[in-house]
């Protein structure tokens, strides 16, 4: 079974984005008012695929390499998303954290102890590589929530007045 790591989450794509999916709708800090179910299955889909299609046996254990831009660049799009929606930082690694016990789920399939556990330090140490970059853009994506709230409420609390042109009118405070 050695070196069959990569087949094995490839052959059973479906059946983690099914346990996947079981594991965030379960959750009881699912956000239905955020996003519906269908547009949340289509993101995780996405992810999903990009992070089968950039694993090899090589780079399982090289969180780091250039193979997973695509899952990073997913990953930072949906945490930046998840940000502006109002989602919170723990339902954003709640959900990435539900990837990885979808992956170790299907690990379970592996009859040798010492291979299955070698295999799951992997997805392990790579998926707390993901939710470190989740959580940094995640971050980004909050910074920019706070900065346009702050530009709309000077914008709105200081009222200016054209008088003439160029001429502005503000009030002393």
């Amino acid at each position: 079974m050695k070196h069959q790591t990569v087949k094995i989450f490839q052959k059973k794509k479906k059946n983690i984005l099914e346990v996947w999916m079981k594991n965030q709708i379960e959750n009881e800090s699912l956000r239905e008012d955020l996003m519906s179910n269908d547009d949340l299955r289509t993101q995780s889909e996405d992810l999903l695929n990009a992070l089968v299609n950039a694993l090899s046996e090589k780079n399982l254990d090289e969180p780091e390499s250039n193979e997973f831009a695509s899952v990073i660049e997913i990953l930072s799009v949906i945490s930046i998303a998840r940000a502006r929606k109002g989602y919170s930082q723990r339902e954003t690694a709640a959900y990435v954290q539900s990837l990885k016990d979808a992956m170790l789920e299907i690990l379970r399939d592996i009859k040798d102890a010492d291979e299955r556990f070698d295999i799951a330090l992997k997805v392990v140490k790579l998926f707390d590589y993901f939710s470190v970059t989740a959580f940094e853009t995640f971050i980004k994506g909050r910074e920019e929530v706070i900065l346009r709230q702050t530009d709309e409420i000077s914008e709105i609390s200081t009222p200016v007045i054209q008088v003439w042109e160029g001429i502005l009118a503000l009030p002393i405070i």
